[in-house]
């Protein structure tokens, strides 16, 4: 068994570091075409800890050219389980899918990903389904470095959101995880 408690190794900050450029300029790239696979559905896309809609701006225009509606969640950052936030999100949600007359696919990276399952639980009827991208929703939530900041800018703990759902509890709707 080793101990993953110790710092990542250089090459792997570095490598991290040289992909700062590629992200930032992620909202002038092009999208990636292909066929439609969407077929006008709805697709509401929420962004990661301390990011906001601008960070998702390249999956939202690749969703679009694959055929989805897509649909940032207009939150501003996203700072932490906010249930002032999660209530606005879900409004939305429902209005997406009353609007569209089709249920409405959840796209959540990261944090994000936990905001769509909490969803998930709390209104399947609107959800077709939740797709997460890395996303902490089972497992050690301290797992990662992300939670050092997480809590730093919340007044709960990450293994104590305000909400009473589950994240670690399947949706009772179709879900992928990346």
């Amino acid at each position: 068994m080793t101990d993953n408690a110790g710092p990542p190794p250089l090459r792997n900050t570095l490598r991290e570091g040289l992909a700062i450029p590629r992200v930032l300029f992620n909202p002038l790239r092009l999208p990636r075409g292909g066929a439609d696979v969407g077929h006008g559905r709805p697709a509401l896309v929420i962004p990661g800890l301390a990011t906001g809609d601008i960070s998702t701006t390249l999956m939202r225009r690749t969703l679009r050219s694959r055929g989805f509606v897509p649909e940032g969640w207009r939150q501003g950052l996203n700072t932490g389980a906010n249930p002032a936030k999660l209530q606005a999100v879900e409004a939305r949600l429902e209005r997406l899918h009353a609007e569209s007359g089709k249920k409405v696919m959840l796209i959540g990276w990261s944090l994000g990903g936990l905001y769509a399952r909490v969803l998930a639980h709390r209104v399947p009827e609107h959800v077709d389904m939740v797709v997460t991208v890395a996303s902490p929703f089972s497992g050690d939530r301290h797992a990662n470095v992300a939670w050092k900041l997480y809590e730093a800018i919340n007044d709960h703990t990450v293994d104590n959101p305000p909400f009473a759902e589950q994240v670690s509890a399947k949706p009772p709707v179709p879900t992928l995880a990346v």
